[in-house]
């Protein structure tokens, strides 16, 4: 066919034949040799093909103009090829794409995505067939949909337009399943937009493309809070929403970058969707409603600094309210964008009074949290002590008299009236006395937060006080090298993770380690343990290059003596007996239980009497027994 396509229809004709079959090699094969022809020999890369219909063969009528039947046959030609290309696309493609096994499906969709992006004949039924393929019950058909989509949009950036028109045409569908909304939804998301794409003349009635997507969303609100009955599901979909809302709303024209008409909607998922949801939602707000400075050169200048208030004080209090949520504060996958959110909006705030209130609120539903988000918040209300004297009054100097009874009200929507003294009244301050509890909390880092001491530290507690970097502490003997340092990969939208300024840390038990003159509060157990363990071997001559069994017992005593240590004991003492070392095991723990108890302890060394405890349970025994009787008695 390639070397003489006019002559040889008859064996494109034998090729779509053997492709009718979409579940056969064969059919396979012939497809994958009729993507071949049309893309690199019939099918012109830069127009689409013309029917005789659409030729100007009326100019030819009259007799004035002749017209070559060399032309005349090449036009019908590529009516004939153009027919042909129908059939391929209806009988294989799309046949295959309704009715055809999940790796014909994929072949399918790649040839689909080769012929769209290397032609233009047939695009909008080609685009039909991708974009239709969102919603395949299999994940792996809707993923490669998606997939090839975005290909598509590498090489055509212009067709972004209409691929994100075809899809929010198929999202607003009806009876659409829940999986093939969210597919929709994730890829419209992750669309990348420009500054360029809110560009909208006043003769244009079309909106713009950030637009037109931030009323998608909002649209589908309702569909994902009201008709969703799946939690999961209903949670997934308000973060991809909320997700879309935030990366176009930077894009939108300024005339709609308020949102009025959507605030509702957003409240409404502050406070009745999941903690993630809920996240998202807020820092939307937040950049409407402290983003959005008026502007004082206008007229209406005053009108419009009042309606900026009154959406700070809407955000403010719907921030306030999730501060008392243990699910929002506590837990989640969302907390460091949540902290994030919580540190800016109290450092652009100029209510005293509210920041104030906000930072004891969070210290009253944190203080029963894991240590990460303990320490996390003593963090942050340190962070903005540093710009705020009266927090940093609040939180460091020792209240007398009437300021050292004022207490938080709970019952108070307005965080600005939250702080109340003993008969009710406002006065918009209250000591942080929860930070004397935790400074005897357990966990080191925690107490030493609490005691204010922060200066040093520049890392991120939700992640380095957690259970994992603990657990990966005890790991030295193998420690994991990062071998494959590529960063993660991201979707189109998606801002690449700069992993650049995380460093490696050395092994507990390096000798770089063991010289520290100075290490975390969580390390100082480490460090003695293996201090303690190289002094022991120095005096043993052990070397720590090879493996024996005897290395276990050396590092059960060297932990002993790191525990001693961590209670305030010396180490280095070497005792001449195990009886000598039992006997300062024991009086270390009587010493411990009597600093608990708060009193000496009278311990007996007798054995206690056990005689007469074997037949307690005698008589239930004896009570079987005569059970056991009667039913024999009865048979």
């Amino acid at each position: 066919v390639s070397t003489d396509p006019v002559h040889k229809l008859h064996a494109l004709d034998g090729l779509l034949s053997m492709a009718t079959n979409p579940n056969t090699r064969m059919a396979q094969m012939a497809a994958e040799a009729l993507e071949d022809l049309f893309l690199r020999t019939l099918l012109p890369p830069e127009r689409k093909l013309l029917s005789l219909h659409q030729r100007p063969l009326h100019l030819y009528q009259d007799g004035n103009k002749t017209l070559s039947p060399r032309i005349l046959l090449l036009w019908r030609f590529e009516e004939m090829l153009q027919e042909k290309y129908n059939v391929f696309l209806n009988q294989y493609l799309l046949h295959t794409l309704q009715n055809g096994l999940d790796v014909n499906k994929i072949s399918a969709l790649r040839t689909a995505s080769a012929l769209l992006r290397g032609v233009p004949e047939g695009e909008a039924q080609l685009l039909g067939m991708l974009v239709n393929k969102l919603g395949d019950p299999s994940k792996k058909i809707a993923a490669g949909a998606g997939h090839e989509l975005r290909l598509v949009l590498e090489q055509h950036a212009n067709m972004q337009t209409v691929i994100a028109r075809e899809v929010q045409q198929l999202a607003h569908r009806p009876h659409l399943s829940p999986r093939a909304l969210y597919n929709c939804i994730i890829f419209l998301n992750q669309l990348q937009l420009t500054a360029n794409d809110n560009t909208n003349t006043e003769k244009q009635t079309a909106l713009s493309l950030p637009a037109s997507l931030v009323n998608t969303y909002f649209c589908l609100f309702e569909v994902a809070v009201q008709k969703q009955k799946d939690e999961g599901l209903k949670s997934r979909l308000l973060s991809a929403l909320l997700t879309g809302v935030n990366r176009a709303h930077p894009y939108l024209p300024e005339q709609d970058k308020d949102l009025e008409q959507h605030m509702d909607s957003l409240y409404r998922v502050v406070h009745t969707g999941p903690p993630s949801a809920t996240t998202q939602a807020l820092m939307l707000l937040f950049h409407v409603a402290i983003g959005s400075h008026p502007n004082d050169d206008k007229d209406d200048s005053n009108k419009k600094t009042q309606q900026y208030k009154m959406r700070q004080d809407r955000f403010y209090r719907a921030l306030y309210a999730t501060l008392a949520l243990p699910s929002v504060v506590a837990s989640g996958k969302h907390l460091t964008m949540y902290f994030n959110l919580l540190y800016k909006a109290m450092k652009h705030d100029d209510n005293t009074s509210r920041v104030n209130a906000m930072a004891k609120r969070l210290l009253c539903t944190t203080i029963h949290a894991t240590p990460p988000v303990m320490a996390a918040s003593l963090f942050l209300i340190d962070e903005i002590a540093k710009t705020r004297e009266e927090l940093k009054s609040c939180l460091v100097d020792v209240a007398q008299g009437e300021r050292a009874m004022a207490v938080l009200d709970a019952t108070k929507r307005q965080p600005e009236a939250a702080l109340v003294n003993p008969i009710g009244e406002s006065v918009g301050y209250a000591h942080l006395w929860e930070t004397s509890l935790l400074a005897n909390h357990y966990h080191p880092s925690v107490g030493k937060f609490a005691s204010g001491n922060v200066e040093n530290y520049s890392g991120d507690p939700l992640r380095d006080f957690s259970l994992a970097p603990f657990l990966d502490k005890f790991a030295y003997r193998n420690p994991k090298t990062n071998k494959n340092n590529n960063k993660r990969g991201e979707s189109i939208a998606e801002r690449q993770r700069n992993n650049a300024a995380e460093a490696q840390q050395l092994p507990v038990n390096h000798p770089s380690f063991l010289e520290k003159d100075h290490v975390n509060e969580q390390d100082e157990f480490f460090q003695t343990f293996f201090v303690e363990r190289a002094r022991r071997d120095e005096i043993k001559g052990v070397v720590r290059n090879k493996t024996n069994a005897d290395e276990n017992e050396e590092e059960d005593e060297a932990f002993d003596i790191a525990e001693n240590f961590t209670t305030g004991q010396t180490f280095g003492q070497d005792w001449e007996s195990d009886s000598e070392e039992e006997a300062f095991v024991d009086s270390l723990a009587e010493k411990l239980i009597e600093d608990a108890a708060g009193a000496e302890m009278d311990l007996d060394d007798e054995d206690p009497d056990m005689e007469g405890w074997d037949d307690m349970y005698a008589g239930e025994a004896e009570g079987d027994d005569e059970d056991a009787f009667m039913d024999k008695v009865d048979d």
